[in-house]
């Protein structure tokens, strides 16, 4: 690391959509949290994941539900609502 503080932080928000990918999730909700700027928080983040926020979550989303469909019989419109996909 870059010894950036907010690099464990980006971390935590990594490993939180990871964990809970059908959370509704905004960058500015949680760059708030982290008390920081929203355009600080989208630096740190695409230096840390190499994605932009909602880039990364839809990329998590979309994996998780492909996992689903291959190791399920369910809807794809369940699975898509149970991942997050909302519409």
């Amino acid at each position: 690391t870059d010894g950036d503080p907010h690099l464990e932080s980006i971390n935590d928000v990594v490993t939180r959509i990871a964990n809970e990918p059908s959370k509704d999730v905004c960058a500015a909700d949680i760059a708030a949290e982290l008390g920081m700027h929203a355009g600080r928080f989208s630096r740190l983040f695409r230096r840390a994941t190499g994605h932009s926020f909602l880039s990364y979550v839809n990329q998590v989303r979309v994996n998780k539900a492909c996992l689903m469909l291959m190791h399920s019989d369910r809807y794809v419109t369940s699975i898509c609502y149970e991942v997050g996909f909302n519409n």
